[in-house]
């Protein structure tokens, strides 16, 4: 079998011409160092919802659902699935999770309530976090499913009670999300990335493009896609820009605009 080189490889946009050594251990550890230098620099948008973060209220925002899940007693390791269409809560959820040493099943919500209740039994989450635009397709009496308004007047045992006693030490080979696949000749299989498999392809991604810090990226694919999460998220993040989110299935007018 003939030896694939970078020079003839179709996948040489994908690799790096040398080795490299990763600097962070974990998703919030890249963020926080890019958070640390521009806490009030604009981060992300949501024109659609008429929303936007800069570096540091994006933190706030996320840190409020951490203390949730925290207080709720999930811990590190234990799985959530997420079900939202291109929306801020999608990333409030995703990051808070990923903060506590989760694990994150992102589900496509144009699935049918059976082929989602699938994914979820079948990668063992503990909880799953849903938007307010499929609540008709989910059935209540699975305790399981919580509506995402819902989960944020949920309440539990005291923050500070409970926080002493975690022990995150996130690692960079830790499991951080699992994608699932489309299903086309079976069950849809769980896809494994690790801390290190997304902040390895944000770098190269960023470096491949010659990223940097004024760079501001256009998301029009669903983020529960990796390359919604890795391509226009994570690699403009690795140099410290910023995405704007548009709707999943977005149209010429609002691709434009």
């Amino acid at each position: 079998m003939k030896k694939t080189s970078l020079k003839d490889s179709t996948l040489s946009h994908q690799q790096c011409s040398k080795p490299f050594n990763i600097k962070f251990n974990s998703v919030e550890e890249l963020f926080l160092s890019k958070h640390k230098i521009k806490k009030n620099k604009k981060f992300i948008f949501f024109p659609e919802e008429n929303i936007e973060y800069t570096y540091d209220e994006f933190l706030n925002e996320y840190k409020k659902i951490s203390k949730l899940l925290i207080k709720k007693g999930f811990k590190k390791k234990d799985k959530i699935s997420i079900i939202f269409f291109n929306e801020s809560a999608f990333l409030k959820v995703y990051f808070a999770a990923l903060s506590l040493g989760m694990i994150v099943i992102p589900i496509n919500p144009d699935l049918s309530y059976d082929e989602i209740n699938y994914i979820v039994k079948n990668s063992s989450s503990k909880l799953c976090v849903y938007s307010s635009k499929i609540d008709f397709k989910i059935k209540k009496n699975n305790k399981k499913y919580i509506l995402y308004d819902n989960f944020l007047k949920e309440k539990g045992k005291s923050y500070s009670e409970i926080k002493k006693n975690i022990n995150l030490n996130i690692k960079i080979t830790d499991t951080a999300i699992i994608i699932y696949t489309s299903g086309t000749t079976g069950n849809p299989k769980g896809v494994v990335l690790s801390h290190k498999n997304i902040i390895a392809d944000a770098f190269a991604i960023s470096k491949n493009f010659k990223f940097n810090n004024y760079t501001r990226t256009l998301c029009i694919l669903p983020m529960f896609h990796n390359n919604g999460q890795i391509t226009t998220f994570f690699a403009p993040l690795y140099t410290g820009g910023s995405t704007v989110i548009t709707t999943g299935k977005t149209n010429l007018y609002n691709f434009w605009k």
